[in-house]
């Protein structure tokens, strides 16, 4: 049987093998070796060397003073999460890390039992807190090149805390870019740290420009890149809209860099019904409209959408548009009139409290109803008592909520309306704004005696 070869049982490199040499590197004339860099520039696998030697260093002497065994680490996080003791089982981990990676950054592998029993317990294969430390400590001030090859590593996690060192301003994150370009995750983590929009954008088309010839390995399977891509193209999307550079977003959409549905997390938070108009004019998806429908604020947006019986709407089948325009129809007649608000339950002060908005279905009319939790525990509760009180039906697609916090003070309280259903998504905070009089005059029937102060939060 083959015997096989464990590199960490070698003290220094003249004791290696001598066919093995040519994979390690020699260290501190010759006291130490490290495996030999992927990196070809001779310069920058010098400097990665040096990191590795010392962390080899660091976790040798933790080894021997503590007289750490793998083994025995294994069977003691093992007990340590049966007991649930799971401060005790982080420290194992922690140990059993320090330990692989004393073998693997001497060229040997993860110890398989260690790998099972890691991934049984859905753990990452990362290095260790103590690995990544001693690396960010030992890694120059901006140094772009070696802390791009680390941001490559899979296995090193602490990735905000090396940025914080090598440099996260903009124009160092452009480089490391440069530098790291065959990595979508890397791409997007970058994306996900640089503040200006122009530096954003101008990622995005590198990226979308080269995606099929990209090398990484994550990409070649299809699933992370999706992901990453899909991460990348939302972060920039709603960079956009949350700076207000509608026509920036438009014209990247136009031009196939962003799709619509990359920025479906903030709709609720756009603030221009000119440009939700823009995004409903440029879908092809009946239902990605009916959402965005119900964010607009302005009556007219409707009215013109009516005026022109959809003909705007190029890319919908003639069936689906008449579809549109029916429900357009009735959200301009749910905004140009009064809604319908019911207490299906008391706001308690010392309790939490919900809130729902819909539009029923035979009416086309706003309705809004709030109780407290203990009467009412889901949004999808407070709907049922509604619809039992109104005798209305509500479209799945046309609700929404949220959440009622109080604050009393005196003779006063304010009411403030926040947060979103878990059930049914965001609410508009814009629309709920044109009924603010309303709201609150419904709600001075309850507290008849105190001050109401009604503040209506952007949905979160």
């Amino acid at each position: 049987m083959k015997e096989t070869f464990k590199p960490f049982e070698y003290a220094t490199f003249e004791e290696l093998p001598k066919k093995q040499k040519k994979n390690f590197e020699a260290i501190e004339d010759g006291k130490g070796f490290v495996l030999k860099s992927a990196e070809k520039n001779p310069e920058i696998a010098h400097r990665l060397a040096i990191i590795e030697d010392q962390v080899i260093n660091d976790l040798r002497q933790e080894i021997e003073i503590n007289n750490l065994s793998l083994d025995d680490l294994i069977l003691k996080y093992r007990s340590a999460g049966k007991n649930d003791d799971y401060q005790e089982q982080e420290k194992f981990l922690e140990l059993i890390k320090q330990v692989s990676d004393h073998n693997i950054l001497r060229g040997g592998n993860y110890d398989e039992k260690a790998k099972r029993e890691l991934k049984k317990n859905y753990e990452d294969l990362t290095y260790s807190e103590k690995t990544q430390n001693t690396i960010i400590d030992g890694i120059g001030k901006n140094d772009l090149e070696v802390g791009g090859k680390l941001l490559s590593d899979e296995k090193f996690s602490l990735k905000d805390e090396l940025l914080e060192k090598i440099g996260d301003n903009d124009n160092s994150l452009k480089k490391l870019y440069a530098l790291t370009c065959d990595n979508l995750d890397v791409a997007d983590l970058l994306v996900s740290k640089v503040e200006n929009a122009d530096i954003k954008v101008s990622i995005l088309k590198d990226v979308l420009k080269g995606i099929n010839e990209i090398k990484d390995s994550k990409r070649k399977k299809g699933k992370m890149e999706d992901s990453s891509f899909r991460s990348i193209r939302r972060n920039i999307a709603e960079t956009l809209v949350r700076k207000n550079e509608y026509d920036s977003a438009l014209q990247l959409i136009d031009d196939g860099y962003l799709e619509i549905r990359n920025m479906r997390g903030i709709f609720h938070e756009i603030n221009s019904d000119q440009f939700l108009y823009d995004l409903v004019s440029r879908s092809s998806d009946s239902k990605e409209m009916a959402y965005l429908f119900k964010f607009i604020a302005d009556a007219e947006v409707f009215a013109e959408i009516i005026k022109n019986n959809g003909q705007f709407l190029a890319k919908l089948p003639e069936s689906e548009k008449q579809n549109i325009v029916a429900l357009a129809e009735k959200f301009l007649h749910a905004l140009t009139h009064n809604p319908e608000i019911y207490q299906v339950g008391d706001i308690q002060e010392d309790n939490t409290n919900k809130f729902v908005v819909g539009i029923s279905s035979e009416n086309s009319t706003i309705h809004i109803a709030w109780s407290n939790t203990a009467n009412h525990e889901y949004h999808k509760d407070i709907f049922k008592t509604l619809s039992r009180n109104s005798g209305k039906e509500f479209s799945e697609t046309l609700r929404s909520g949220g959440w009622i916090e109080t604050n009393s003070e005196n003779n006063k309280i304010r009411l403030t309306f926040l947060r979103s259903s878990g059930d049914f998504g965001n609410y508009s905070q814009r629309v709920l704004e044109k009924f603010r009089e309303t709201i609150s005059a419904e709600l001075q029937k309850q507290f008849k005696d105190k001050d109401i102060e009604l503040e209506i939060k952007v949905s979160s």
